[in-house]
């Protein structure tokens, strides 16, 4: 689930991402800061749930559930209470205690921030369901249908996604508690079995000054000075450490004075 307060991507909510450890700069998504709740897995990884929100946003996590795969961050404003934003995902099992965590999970970060607009995408894997009647499907236990649907009604929530997201199903929601908020929910291509969900949300963020970015002329670069400047510090480096020195020492080093030469010779 993607959402929109302007016309570009300002969050991101993702479920089953598969991680377990991967440093966030490998999922090149640098515009964003990323808050994650994988899945402690022994061989191969599955499920977890992400929620990237742009860095010009002021984000911070609230908490991240303990039994079950949800997330929950808040995003500040200036005279406001915090907007709420949260992703969960649940398994294709009948594990009710899975289903119960989320439902409590929910509830307790409604009850927390009463006064906070709500927003969560995710996949809670419901196939029958109808949302506007609560109707329940009859795949799973019908205690986990009642242990969601119930506290979506408990929390005050409206369900946005109309169209199915995967096969006859609309097994990826978005749930919010400002239904008139939402101008438009769109279906699209996926990146995996199921369809991802495009939703425009109206709203005016408060948004940070983002610190400039210092961009080098490597057109001007003067490239024999610098080399020249390295072969002189490998040598003295050489000369003055050793094998066994610390390797966080030695690499500190390094990457202070091969930045140096950078700085002086690249405008």
């Amino acid at each position: 689930v993607i959402a929109m307060a302007d016309d570009d991507i300002d969050i991101i909510f993702a479920t089953e991402t598969h991680l377990n450890g991967e440093k966030d700069a490998e999922l090149e998504l640098s515009e964003y800061n990323l808050y994650r709740r994988d899945r402690p897995v022994i061989g191969k990884p599955s499920g977890g749930v992400m929620i990237g929100i742009k860095k010009s946003l002021d984000s911070e996590l609230v908490c991240c559930g303990k039994t079950a795969e949800t997330i929950f961050c808040k995003i500040n404003q200036r005279g406001k209470p915090p907007l709420i934003v949260a992703c969960a995902y649940r398994p294709t099992d009948n594990d009710t205690d899975i289903s119960a965590a989320i439902a409590k999970d929910i509830l307790d970060t409604r009850a927390k921030f009463k006064t906070s607009e709500f927003f969560m995408g995710g996949d809670l894997n419901l196939p029958g369901t109808n949302w506007e009647t609560s109707e329940r499907g009859k795949n799973y236990n019908k205690e986990i249908y009642d242990d969601i649907l119930d506290a979506r009604n408990d929390a005050g929530l409206a369900q946005m996604v109309d169209e199915p997201t995967r096969g006859k199903n609309i097994l990826d929601v978005f749930l919010t508690s400002v239904p008139l908020r939402i101008t438009k929910t769109t279906v699209v291509s996926g990146l995996g079995d199921h369809e991802a969900v495009r939703i425009n949300i109206l709203l005016r963020l408060n948004r940070k000054k983002l610190a400039k970015r210092l961009i080098r002329l490597w057109k001007k670069v003067d490239l024999g000075s610098i080399k020249k400047d390295a072969r002189a510090f490998a040598t003295l480096f050489s000369a003055s450490h050793k094998i066994s020195n610390p390797v966080d020492q030695l690499w500190n080093c390094i990457k202070k004075n091969l930045a140096l030469p950078i700085d002086v010779h690249v405008p």
